[in-house]
């Protein structure tokens, strides 16, 4: 049985009227890492800020490695590293002082701990550059470090992508993927950038309005991620009236002027191909795809808001 090293019970946080937090309960388990999926104002940030102690809940309780009282979570926190917002750093510090005083802080007595942090994050060339001077894409890299120092079991990262360039997402998420395996350490992991969490997550926690909505592991959300036939042409009309008369009731979505995704009948690809070319339209693209990320957050949230 896998190990819960988080769990939360109905947790609700209200700003008067706001409800934030709509009675959310989910489970965090050992070594895996959890993409947190939800529009802005969805209460992802509120979320982790009250696991972090950050805020306090409304209602409902939660559980940090199985201590629930809140004087024995007080305690477990020195396990959980967390990155949320802006990085707590002084800009005139440079990046090792920073990194030195939130080791002292987290309570780590490893003094190399530091130095291997920053390799890892590649940030040794800079180690002695005031934070100030730094890019945003190291900026983010040093709140990553940050969480880190402390040699966490749980690791909590709020939009931690934003501002790093494609070598550096890359690089962030082969770490990320080792301290997993090597070190048995959950990730909760929040981002705009859902292609890349697919990459990275093994599980996935999809909130919309204070609420979690679904809940699915990578396999689970293979498995409902739909195929469609992805048809792009100028007759969309008139594509849509060939299937409804040669198909028996065709599922589709009009995605735009020029495009239309099948999603029954896919099995008749060649079938369908030539209903088309029979009927003399001219299509710029006849391919057989399956829904992304992006896609299925939005089917199952009701799209575009």
């Amino acid at each position: 049985m896998e190990e819960i090293v988080l769990q939360t019970k109905n947790l609700t946080k209200r700003y008067g009227r706001f409800t934030a937090l709509d009675h959310v309960t989910v489970t965090l388990k050992k070594k895996h890492i959890y993409g947190f999926i939800g529009e802005n104002g969805a209460g992802k940030t509120t979320l982790m800020k009250i696991i972090a102690g950050l805020a306090f809940p409304t209602e409902g309780t939660f559980s940090i490695m199985g201590k629930e009282s809140p004087h024995e979570r007080e305690k477990m926190r020195r396990y959980i590293g967390c990155t949320i917002e802006a990085p707590a750093v002084i800009p005139g510090f440079t990046v090792l002082q920073n990194l030195e005083m939130q080791r002292t802080l987290t309570g780590n007595p490893d003094q190399a701990a530091c130095d291997r942090v920053l390799e890892m994050v590649d940030l040794v060339p800079v180690r002695h550059k005031k934070v100030k001077t730094l890019s945003m894409g190291m900026k983010q890299r040093l709140s990553v470090a940050l969480a880190m120092v402390g040699n966490p079991r749980i690791l909590i990262l709020d939009e931690p992508i934003n501002g790093l360039d494609p070598k550096n997402i890359v690089a962030l998420r082969k770490l990320l993927h080792k301290l997993c395996e090597e070190r048995d350490m959950t990730i909760f992991i929040s981002s705009h950038i859902l292609s890349e969490l697919y990459l990275l997550a093994t599980d996935y926690i999809f909130i919309h309005k204070g609420c979690v909505v679904e809940t699915l592991t990578q396999d689970e959300l293979e498995t409902k991620c739909r195929k469609y036939i992805r048809i792009c042409t100028k007759s969309v009309p008139y594509v849509i009236t060939v299937l409804e008369t040669h198909l028996r009731q065709p599922e589709y979505k009009v995605v735009s002027e020029t495009e239309l995704h099948l999603y029954s009948d896919i099995e008749k690809t060649e079938t369908i191909a030539r209903l088309l070319l029979e009927h003399q339209i001219l299509v710029s693209e006849f391919s057989l795809s399956e829904q992304t990320l992006e896609e299925y957050f939005l089917t199952i949230t009701g799209g575009v808001q």
